[in-house]
């Protein structure tokens, strides 16, 4: 009976530890299929309530649409010299993007610390992508 337990419980583990593709992180550079031709526009990037915050658009110029659920992300700076980075935010885009079209986005990033010392925040290496 206690072989039968330990086995029952092995299983059980290993099944846990099975990723499916929905489960697969959309941090991870290797499960991403970046879309070219987006432009993207930045209109404001600023700290309050603890936490770095940016909005805009992203523009398609390509030549194809851009299908619904995909992540706009880009990486918060602490100041506009692009030195210290405080990390990538993504939010996720539930509308499809047609060609020419305009598409606004926000991110948020929780930030530790006191925000009075970062003057001029900034936000770089905009993308958005699809999860393989």
């Amino acid at each position: 009976m206690k072989k039968l337990t330990t086995i029952v419980v092995t299983a059980l583990l290993f099944a846990s530890c099975h990723t499916t593709d929905a489960e697969k992180d959309p941090a991870t550079p290797e499960n991403r299929v970046v879309v070219k031709n987006i432009s993207f526009t930045i209109d404001t990037v600023y700290f309050a309530a603890g936490s770095v915050n940016a909005s805009g658009t992203l523009k398609n110029i390509g030549t194809q649409s851009v299908a619904p659920l995909f992540y706009v992300s880009g990486q918060f700076y602490k100041r506009n010299t692009y030195v210290t980075s405080l990390g990538e935010s993504r939010s996720i885009i539930s509308q499809g993007v047609k060609i020419g079209e305009v598409v606004p986005w926000t991110l948020s990033k929780p930030v530790v610390g006191d925000t009075a010392q970062f003057t001029q925040p900034a936000l770089a290496k905009m993308q958005i992508y699809y999860v393989e």
